[in-house]
């Protein structure tokens, strides 16, 4: 029994880190775009910076 709980964790652990890296990348862009603006950016702004597209194209692309 213990052995599959092991696994398990482990498992879930490996499955959660690709979409850890998206969310962590996204939240590392929108930090850079609030602290290079001192007005607050549009949302299309803020889409198109290419710190936050890439790794929102990434998070869709795991999604599907």
């Amino acid at each position: 029994m213990l052995f599959y709980q092991q696994s398990f964790f482990y498992a879930t652990f490996l499955g959660m880190l690709p979409q850890l890296f998206v969310v962590s990348s996204i939240a590392s862009g929108l930090e850079k775009v609030i602290d290079q603006n001192k007005a607050a950016p549009s949302i299309f702004d803020v889409i198109m910076n290419p710190e936050i597209y890439v790794p929102l194209v990434a998070f869709f692309s795991l999604i599907i």
